[in-house]
């Protein structure tokens, strides 16, 4: 569980602005937004709570991969945190991020050998104390990934917003 849940007053806004920015804002007269709720616990990286790289005095070599690791965590955070243009080129902008949450998706094996099944990371667009939530749930494939044979979503409610 993240340690800070936002409102639903701060969910909607980060969602608004996650999908909507003044250059798109003319194309868009609707949001839909939908509240979900988690029917089983499922693994999520979060880049909230990243632990601290430890004493840079410390020279054993379990140490200073760890230190590495998390190091290359603190910037990706950062990185995925960053704004992006809407020049055109934005696709490309998403590249580092896409191949990062495929590899937790497909190849990185939690305790038990579970699947990872999302991303937990800031909102470029809400930088006050937006959070995104990515996960990777699609279909019946997901529940075998999750080593579930049910559900693990339930609608709960759904607004729609006019923009």
């Amino acid at each position: 569980r993240l340690k800070s849940t936002p409102n639903k007053a701060e969910i909607k806004e980060t969602a608004k602005n996650e999908v909507i920015c003044r250059k798109n804002k003319e194309k868009h007269k609707y949001l839909v937004i939908s509240e979900f709720e988690m029917l089983v616990d499922l693994e999520v990286v979060s880049f909230f709570e990243i632990p601290n790289v430890g004493s840079l005095f410390d020279p054993s070599p379990q140490k200073i991969m760890a230190r590495k690791a998390i190091k290359f965590l603190e910037h990706f955070s950062r990185e995925i945190e960053k704004k992006i243009t809407l020049d055109e080129m934005e696709h490309i902008e998403y590249v580092p991020t896409q191949i990062v949450a495929e590899y937790f998706r497909y190849i990185f094996k939690h305790k038990k050998n579970h699947s990872i099944m999302g991303v937990a990371y800031g909102s470029s667009r809400d930088v006050s104390n937006g959070k995104n939530c990515a996960l990777f749930i699609e279909d019946e494939t997901s529940h075998k990934e999750a080593n579930r044979q049910s559900s693990v979503l339930e609608l709960k409610d759904c607004d729609v917003i006019q923009v």
